[in-house]
């Protein structure tokens, strides 16, 4: 360096992409060999087989009064008392065979319910917990879908639907999307569950804990229709009614799922609304004779696979695209971008403020004009991506005046950035300068959404 001219240089750390939003997994209760409460990122479809519980050995088998009564070679990996779906297969007589609600009584024991006698048994086949199909499926499912993004599978135990719910809500309590940070593993975004779920209470009570609007948690939820109104108004839940039609091993709502994760937008690769996104190796619901059920099915916030027929396209497609408090999944994609990504940029701009000694960021209105440039430029990039509607513009005013404002539709079409100035502020909020917390930012905002139907007057004249 010379001696005229001094040079002072200062770094600034750009942020990492946030990644929250295309992490989702398949919820597995004893379908794999995982430990409790533990992950695994499958990369590939291939990549599940090797963690699968394997099939067990039955010892004896013996029908009395309606109830199959078994006994296994080694002991069972449940609790006593548990109810487990377990299919058995291999055995002789084969009425023996299929999937079953199991009740474990013992450590090597379990009965289920069989109308029938099925006669003595003279070959003894396996059992194995029906969360292995459901995982298998899962996957395949996954994958028929596309290459582009991994998925991971989050291992509850070899658990009952019951006590498995009650070990997931440990485990969302454990990694609340509230207190994500970029880099962190074990957070998800979308929790694929098994189908028998939708059918638990205990289920219902738990995806009705992740009501608030920050609370970026979504379950993938199969459901019947006999079931799916216990989830009325649930924002968390991306419920889905299957065709009639659609054999055992479908999981269509993990094609919706993955078309959530693999968003990825940016200002040259825009965000698509969900409702309408092509689907693949699924089964359209028929519509003829179906009317009335699925007009309830979309008037409750709950999707079908649909045809593309009407617009001329043969694939089959995600309707209508809501979670099941009847907004649009892109509504509620768009506001957790925006809660994930201010905090990003707010976050970083503190932290680079506190460590260039050429700029530092002060807590005076200088300071608040910068916080509320940094916002401004991330609504201006949501706006890029199709994710929020309209454009920014700057607000200085008292959150009273900026909440009425809104309230009488000053800022309809734009997205506003209220700034509450720094006198204002501190005289409203004494003890919070000296706290160091600065809470006047806030922001008026509309998601872009897309549309679900067109209706168009067509008049045909007669001239005389």
């Amino acid at each position: 360096m010379g001696d005229i001219t001094v040079v002072n240089a200062t770094q600034s750390v750009a942020a990492e992409p946030l990644t929250l939003q295309n992490t989702g997994c398949f919820v597995s209760h004893g379908g794999t060999t995982l430990t409790a409460g533990s992950i695994q990122l499958l990369t590939a479809e291939t990549d599940l087989a090797s963690i699968l519980t394997p099939a067990a050995a039955l010892a004896s088998l013996s029908w009395s009064g309606g109830t199959v009564s078994a006994t296994t070679e080694a002991p069972l990996p449940f609790q006593i008392g548990d109810i487990v779906n377990l299919t058995i297969a291999g055995c002789t007589p084969s009425g023996y065979n299929g999937t079953f609600p199991c009740t474990i009584t013992g450590a090597s024991a379990f009965t289920y319910p069989l109308a029938g006698n099925p006669g003595s048994e003279t070959v003894l086949g396996t059992y194995v917990s029906v969360s292995v199909a459901e995982v298998t499926d899962m996957n395949a499912e996954w994958w028929a879908q596309g290459s582009t993004l991994a998925v991971y599978v989050l291992e509850l135990g070899a658990l009952g639907s019951v006590n498995a719910i009650a070990a997931l809500a440990t485990y969302l309590e454990k990694y609340p999307n509230t207190e994500y940070e970029d880099g962190d593993v074990g957070y998800f975004y979308h929790y694929c569950v098994p189908p028998e779920w939708s059918s638990q209470s205990t289920y219902v009570t738990l995806v009705e804990e992740y009501e608030a609007t920050n609370d970026m948690t979504y379950f993938d939820t199969t459901m019947t229709t006999g079931n799916y109104t216990s989830f009325a108004g649930v924002k968390s839940v991306i419920g889905e009614v299957q065709a009639p039609a659609a054999p055992a091993t479908e999981f269509s709502v993990v094609a919706t799922m993955f078309n959530v994760l693999n968003r990825n937008p940016s200002a040259t690769n825009k965000a698509t609304q969900f409702c309408y996104n092509f689907q693949f190796d699924v089964t359209v619901y028929p519509k003829a004779g179906n009317s009335t059920i699925l007009a309830e099915l979309k008037a409750a916030g709950v999707n079908i696979v649909k045809s593309a027929a009407e617009g001329g396209i043969s694939n089959a497609m995600l309707a209508y695209g809501t979670t099941m408090d009847v907004n649009a999944i892109d509504y509620w994609y768009s506001i957790d971008w925006l809660i994930l990504q201010s905090d990003l940029a707010l976050t970083n701009a503190v932290i680079n403020g506190s460590n260039d000694p050429l700029a530092p960021l002060y807590y005076d209105q200088a300071g608040i004009n910068t916080l509320q440039s940094v916002e401004e430029g991330v609504c201006a990039t949501g706006v890029s991506y199709g994710l929020l509607l309209g454009n920014p513009i700057l607000v200085e005013t008292d959150p009273t005046t900026f909440a009425n404002n809104v309230t009488n539709g000053v800022y309809a079409g734009n997205i506003a950035i209220n700034a509450v100035p720094f006198t204002t502020y501190v005289l409203l909020n004494p003890s919070n300068y000296q706290a160091r917390k600065y809470g006047g930012l806030q922001v008026a905002f509309s998601p872009q959404l897309g549309f679900e139907q067109v209706i168009i007057n067509l008049n045909a004249v007669q001239f005389p």
